[in-house]
């Protein structure tokens, strides 16, 4: 590990391990996952089905205990210009006090923001683009410190 790698793993308050396991009501190719400045992407499924099943594992250093966590998925074009078909942020402060969180988000449509929770079922018709099942786990090297210091 270089000098650089060395100090930001002194530096880290923890990690944050993100998995990808499925998506339904949604073709899509891919996810991005975003942390601060960190931004990690799943494997590309090649045919884009309304379910799929991802077993991608997603890790991040956490450097400061605030911010949001922001899922966005994507269709690929070969022809035209790749599109964001979802997306949703989830504050990390609600990551704190949880073991693993585990459940379906809804993703909303792009150009719209959104807060999730798990199991959100308030939706209008035309803002159901699908839902992603994620499992987050939030590892501190110090318990003690909060996401609000």
């Amino acid at each position: 590990m270089s000098e650089t790698g060395q100090l930001k793993e002194k530096l880290a308050f923890g990690s944050l391990e993100v998995r990808v396991l499925e998506v339904r009501e949604l073709p899509v190719h891919l996810f991005v996952v975003r942390y601060e400045l960190a931004e990690k992407a799943t494997e590309i499924k090649k045919h884009a089905s309304a379910t799929h099943t991802f077993q991608d594992v997603l890790n991040f250093k956490i450097m400061r205990m605030h911010g949001d966590v922001e899922v966005e998925a994507w269709h690929k074009h070969k022809l035209f210009k790749d599109k964001m078909v979802g997306y949703f942020r989830i504050p990390l402060r609600e990551l704190e006090n949880q073991e693993v969180l585990n459940g379906w988000f809804p993703l909303s449509q792009p150009d719209k923001t959104k807060i999730a929770s798990p199991h959100t079922s308030e939706k209008s018709e035309e803002d159901k683009p699908g839902e992603v099942r994620l499992e987050m786990k939030l590892t501190l090297k110090n318990p003690k410190k909060s996401c609000t210091e």
